[in-house]
């Protein structure tokens, strides 16, 4: 059975790319889509080239993909970079490539991790402007990698059910210019936040998204839309938590988007018959 994702922010596009994550016990699972308006196929011609181009640069970095950073206790500190567990690369592609895929962990920064992706699986389809990624990642690879210190206690495994909060920040690899190097979210690399590559030089600071500061997306796992209460259901119990947040205007991170209740996404601040009409969607439904 699949299980959608509840995002606590409203970091789900670019503006090229949209992204769609779900889960099971098993899998976490990740459909990327391009939007018409991309004008040059930057693409890698196999995994070799994806992980490490002739140019020197690191090669994921260089070719249409996206990059998901994942904080998997939710506490890294803002600007640290060595702080974060896992960090995946799926490249854009229109001749179907199943292997465009580089993982990222704490023990292996800029090289790719195998043991993180063992059971993983990509597929790619579609043509400029409208190419497809599919990709699944499975939870006990990620166990098997990751530093128990960036893993919950008992494991990302143990951890995975309805209420599960991690921090997962997106970012944009497309360069469309041919003479130069570009950092923003047109035209090369930024975080789907707006801040551009993690560059110092660009951005001096503590500048890089974390799941606990205001330019992060942290994701909530849920059953459906409507579950309110984690129980996996949608019944009068998750009516009543989103009755007591009606009409509210101020939903945001620090107050779990209104207890859950701002339902849309991405979430608009608000509890209003948009909320109320998705809620209706799966009222009562298992």
């Amino acid at each position: 059975m699949w299980h959608c994702w509840l995002t606590l922010r409203r970091c789900k596009w670019a503006k090229r790319l949209k992204y769609r994550l779900a889960w099971d016990p098993n899998y976490r699972y990740i459909l990327v889509e391009e939007q018409p308006g991309d004008l040059l196929a930057n693409e890698a011609d196999d995994f070799a080239d994806f992980e490490q181009p002739d140019t020197g640069w690191i090669g994921e970095d260089m070719h249409d993909s996206l990059a998901l950073w994942f904080d998997f206790t939710n506490n890294r500190l803002a600007g640290i970079k060595s702080h974060i567990g896992f960090w995946l690369y799926l490249g854009l592609s229109s001749t179907g490539r199943t292997d465009l895929r580089v993982a990222w962990t704490n023990a292996t920064w800029y090289l790719d991790d195998p043991d993180a992706t063992a059971n993983a699986s990509v597929a790619t389809s579609g043509t400029l402007g409208s190419r497809v990624i599919e990709a699944r990642v499975k939870w006990t690879d990620l166990d098997n990698a990751i530093d128990s210190w960036f893993r919950p206690v008992g494991g990302i495994e143990a951890a995975v059910e309805p209420g599960y909060i991690f921090g997962c920040d997106p970012r944009l690899q497309d360069f469309e210019g041919l003479t130069g190097y570009s950092f923003d979210a047109t035209r090369g690399a930024a975080w789907f936040t707006g801040w551009v590559w993690d560059d110092v030089s660009i951005h001096p600071g503590d500048f890089m998204p974390t799941g606990r500061d205001t330019y992060s997306t942290d994701i909530r796992l849920v059953c459906s839309a409507g579950d309110l209460d984690f129980d996996c259901d949608v019944d009068f119990v998750d009516y009543a938590q989103l009755a007591r947040e009606w009409r509210e205007t101020d939903c945001n991170n620090l107050n779990d988007f209104c207890d859950g209740a701002d339902i849309v996404t991405p979430m608009d601040g608000e509890v209003n018959l948009e909320d109320l009409a998705r809620f209706a969607l799966r009222w009562l439904l298992p």
